[in-house]
């Protein structure tokens, strides 16, 4: 069918099951039940824990997720055949670092991403409400003073995706979300992503017959003068519950968007029709910007209407306040003693206290599973990947079956240097020292040079790794310093930032941001895309290690801690903690710190949760959280506290700060010697270390 101006277009739309996203976009996740996870569904994205299914589409699977910062997110994660489709990786991250750029009240915020992944996946915010279609379908067309709300919304996240230098190029009622507060927009760039990666030789197009511009249609360039064309067809349904083009098969419609004019008769007097008819027509020259839709300020908030409409979206706020609840730490099943343990402390050692340790043993919701003894007295847990534990003795990485603790491989790493860095990477993780990159097989071993030292005199940091490039801390002459993002197929440099650093500085990379302390004392937050400083924070000669995650990062003092928000800087809170901080976590929505106490902090808010007295040893390492509990390793204790004789691993309800449970350093680890615990945590399990010694212990 000739549809005008002398071009042939084929329209190609794929069907869905209403049940099911029409693609991958929570965003519009927001809009869909909860399912429970699948066999088969991991338990974690990147540090991201999942909760429920959202619906699956296009590209992938949506999850519903926590993140560390206990904020709900929406993960999608990508189908593995996109995912091995030449080019595919390379396109996936260069859409999202455009989303990236987008901000706005209405729209929807690109959290994190890993395009290097086994299965990409994208992080975005998520909106706990109905897309506008089903909104509609549900309730019926919204009333003049919520229609008004919601061109007021659209055309300001509209002038957001366009000041990006984004089109969004596929705005239409599904597209849109009605959260409590005004509408979101959503699939602002990964539509062109799902496009370009389904289309056939034809190249047709894809999207909704009644809401594309004439243009698009005819095959001219899209531009932002498109999406206001799609406003005035998206604000024309939500008037009238039907597209201003009519129903039909889709070469039927596109022939009316490209050659009839809009049907408005259906829209209310004083309803935004002549906004609608702005912005519907077929000149993109001749149409309104969005700043100038509603051509005057906008509009004093109004909430949604009260009535079946209002009652939806409360009901799925409630419904996910619900669920993230139930998935916070338990409070009452790790009460395991709750008999006089305030008074007895955690002495164990002669006496009654052996009786007290024999009921802590037989209660305990934590069992050793095996303890090995590694060659050296240098040992480092690092991480769980899946089944598998990789540690570090001195100068071997060691790779062990995290049930058996059986060694599945070793390989040569830290030439000169006893704790190198590990990055985890699909199928693999990659090891810096001075003889340059090198990645390990997760499975057999095997290592492959990744690129030459540059640098690398003494040995460097990786810092870590996204969409392709390789973050390092570089350090050629002991005196100078530098942050260089380098790509991981060949080591060129992508940008280099010369730094001032303290010995010992840490470095927290959360989406798109790298946080850490220069040796000025000043927080910075550094876009990881170009190097660029987005902002600085003078601290002082206590600040310590940074956390990070989502929206807002956490800088550790001696005894306080402060919260930043992560885009803009802009303090928080404070808190202040009665004793020195050793150690800090974040998990699921809260703060963890030990040190003279152990204690928990709403993350969000900086109130306290609980305190609790450690009572033994000393130098207490970073607590870990597994399944509802805080662990943390305490040495050994020679002052002459009475009830600080032993130290070992301590366990506390992560909900109460109750201790529930202790592993004496004497019942396993070397009982003569002091030095300091290391713990990670995966799934179900927790690793410690102390000195030569590796634990293993099963949660639950």
């Amino acid at each position: 069918m000739d549809l005008g101006r002398g071009r042939f277009v084929r329209l190609r739309l794929r069907r869905h099951p209403p049940s099911r996203l029409p693609r991958l976009t929570q965003t519009s996740s927001g809009a869909h039940a909860l399912h429970p996870l699948e066999p088969g569904d991991p338990h974690n994205i990147g540090s991201y824990t999942l909760l429920a299914r959202l619906g699956s589409g296009g590209m992938g699977v949506v999850f519903l997720a926590r993140s560390r910062g206990g904020r709900a997110v929406a993960v999608k994660v990508i189908r593995p055949d996109l995912a091995d489709q030449s080019g595919f990786r390379a396109r996936f991250a260069r859409e999202i670092a455009s989303a990236r750029r987008v901000g706005g009240v209405f729209t929807c915020a690109v959290l994190d991403a890993d395009a290097d992944a086994p299965r990409p996946w994208l992080a975005t915010e998520y909106i706990a409400g109905p897309s506008l279609q089903q909104a509609v379908d549900a309730h019926g067309p919204l009333p003049p003073d919520a229609l008004h709300r919601l061109a007021a919304g659209l055309a300001e996240a509209l002038s957001s995706i366009h000041a990006a230098g984004v089109v969004h190029r596929d705005l239409k009622p599904s597209n849109v979300l009605l959260a409590g507060d005004g509408p979101r927009v959503i699939d602002f760039g990964i539509a062109r992503l799902v496009n370009e990666s389904t289309l056939t030789a034809t190249k047709g197009i894809v999207g909704s017959a009644g809401y594309l511009a004439p243009e698009l249609v005819v095959g001219t360039e899209a531009g932002p003068a498109s999406d206001v064309f799609s406003l005035g067809a998206v604000l024309a349904f939500a008037a009238t519950g039907r597209g201003p083009f009519g129903t039909g098969p889709a070469p039927v419609m596109l022939h009316r968007v490209v050659h009839e004019p809009a049907d408005l008769a259906a829209v209310p007097p004083g309803a935004l029709r002549e906004v609608m008819s702005a912005c519907l027509d077929k000149d993109p020259r001749r149409r309104p910007l969005p700043r100038d839709v509603l051509g005057g300020p906008v509009p004093e908030p109004v909430t949604w209407p009260s009535g079946p409409l209002n009652g939806d979206i409360q009901a799925r706020q409630t419904q996910l306040t619900t669920l993230l609840a139930r998935q916070r730490p338990a409070t009452g099943r790790r009460r395991f003693l709750t008999i006089a343990l305030a008074g007895m402390g955690v002495a164990v050692a002669g006496g009654g206290g052996a009786t007290v340790w024999a009921r802590w043993q037989e209660n305990a919701p934590v069992e050793r599973k095996w303890q090995l003894r590694a060659a050296t007295m240098h040992t480092y847990p690092q991480l769980r990947i899946d089944d598998t534990l990789l540690y570090l003795d001195d100068e071997t990485l060691h790779a062990v079956d995290t049930e058996s603790g059986r060694q599945l491989w070793n390989h040569p790493a830290g030439r000169g240097s006893n704790t190198p860095p590990i990055v985890a990477a699909p199928s693999s993780v990659l090891l810096c020292d001075v003889s340059g990159v090198d990645a390990v097989d997760l499975a057999t071993g095997s290592a492959r040079h990744v690129f030459e030292p540059l640098k690398f005199d003494p040995p460097n940091d990786v810092l870590g790794l996204r969409n392709g490039v390789i973050l390092l801390l570089e350090d050629s002459s002991g005196s100078s310093e530098s942050l260089i993002a380098r790509t991981l197929a060949d080591g060129a440099a992508q940008w280099s930032l010369p730094v001032e650093l303290r010995p010992g500085a840490t470095f927290a990379l959360s989406g798109d941001r790298l946080f850490f302390v220069d040796a000025r004392y000043r927080l910075l937050a550094v876009n990881v895309s170009d190097g660029s400083v987005i902002w600085r924070h003078q601290a002082n000669d206590t600040a310590g290690p940074v956390l990070a995650d989502g929206d807002a990062t956490y800088l550790k003092y001696k005894s306080g801690i402060q919260a930043f928000d992560a885009a803009t800087g802009r303090a928080r809170w404070n808190y202040s903690n009665r004793g020195e901080i050793s150690g800090l976590t974040l998990s699921q929505g809260s703060l963890y710190g030990i040190g003279g106490t152990a204690f928990s902090i709403d993350a969000a808010t900086g109130r306290p949760r609980w305190t609790s007295s450690t009572r033994a040893g000393a130098r207490p390492s970073a607590p870990v959280i597994c399944s509802g509990i805080m662990f943390a390793g305490i040495s050994r204790s020679f002052g002459p506290q009475p009830d600080a004789v032993d130290g070992g691993v301590f366990g506390w309800d992560a909900a109460t700060g109750e201790l529930v449970w202790r592993y004496p350093h004497s019942q396993g680890a070397t009982p003569d010697d002091d030095r300091d615990w290391r713990l990670v945590t995966g799934r179900d399990m927790v690793f410690a270390a102390n000195a030569a010694d590796l634990l293993a212990f099963k949660v639950g």
